[in-house]
């Protein structure tokens, strides 16, 4: 069966937005399992899978574009507060009815289902792990038209939903690479405390992709991980690696460096007919570390199913 090995070295170059830089090798074996691309899936069809997810995690509401003080509060208890005066389209003031799309994340699952990550870039360049404390997406439109802002978003989220204020937490803005979310250093905005330790505040220079998160910062030597699936399934599919007993973190497998010892579940995804499909692992990363999965062996279930079984990891 070919194999792509999917194996991700971050040198760290940039040019706009991160630069990543795979490095490919192919193994052969019997010619079956789509070798001829004969699968029962595609690359669109397994991105149109992943934005479906991200979309049913979106919230949507209307608001007056002459508020000054408009206030939303997501079903986390995220509170974001926009002034509509600053709106923007075409470098010109907005007058009307917009819509804000907003969307949080504070735990494995939702990040999974939504294809968001939390890999970060640390201050050598390769992307690690982190934890967060709280991912967020903000836009507004008008009549399906994204517009601009010239003021600050304000944004403050519960610390209570990732384990109580820690004063590590660092601000991040997201990047896009290979249709994969990856995190770097903010430098226009910061985090502070806000209610005594009970909110994260935050305001964003504008709309698009932002993070609460610190790097998990695993004292132990770093490796990165090769992982291999059919050759077929290497642009329709992600391995995603969890970290046992951090609910609050959702890696790329074959991207960055990863702690050598530390506890993982491996889970492939990829979509049928629709559905999604999964195969997960529990693995004790070692020093140049590989896993292959074969798809064969995968479950295929909804998205309340894949909730179902990603609520089990511990």
């Amino acid at each position: 069966m070919p194999k792509r090995l999917l194996k991700l070295h971050d040198w760290g170059l940039r040019f706009i937005g991160p630069l990543l830089l795979f490095m490919l090798a192919f193994s052969s074996c019997d010619k079956k399992n789509g070798e001829d691309g004969n699968i029962p899936t595609s690359p669109e069809k397994f991105r149109q899978l992943t934005e479906a997810g991200f979309r049913s995690l979106i919230q949507t509401t209307d608001f007056d574009a002459a508020d000054t003080a408009f206030v939303f509060i997501s079903p986390n208890g995220t509170r974001v507060k926009i002034n509509g005066s600053c709106l923007r389209k075409n470098d010109q003031a907005v007058s009307g009815t917009v819509t804000l799309e907003f969307y949080d994340a504070f735990l494995t699952r939702d990040m999974l289902l939504a294809n968001k990550a939390t890999m970060g870039r640390n201050s050598s360049g390769e992307l690690e792990p982190m934890k967060t404390g709280g991912q967020f997406y903000i836009n507004v439109k008008q009549n399906g038209e994204a517009l601009s802002i010239t003021c600050p978003v304000k944004v403050a989220s519960n610390t209570l939903l990732t384990g109580n204020y820690d004063p590590q937490m660092t601000a991040w803005d997201g990047f896009f690479t290979n249709g994969n979310l990856v995190w770097e250093p903010a430098t226009s905005w910061t985090i502070a405390m806000g209610e005594q330790g009970r909110t994260y505040q935050m305001e964003f220079p504008g709309f698009g992709w932002f993070n609460c998160d610190k790097l998990y910062a695993d004292p132990r030597p770093k490796t990165p991980l090769t992982i291999q699936v059919p050759t077929a399934y290497a642009d329709a599919s992600i391995v995603y690696a969890i970290i046992k007993d951090e609910p609050h973190s959702l890696g790329l497998a074959a991207y960055g460096v990863w702690p050598v010892g530390i506890e993982l579940y491996l889970v492939f995804v990829t979509e049928e007919n629709g559905q999604y499909k999964w195969l997960s692992r529990e693995v004790t990363v070692t020093n140049g570390h590989t896993e292959s999965f074969d798809p064969s062996q995968a479950t295929i279930g909804s998205k309340e199913q894949l909730t179902t079984f990603l609520n089990s990891l511990d």
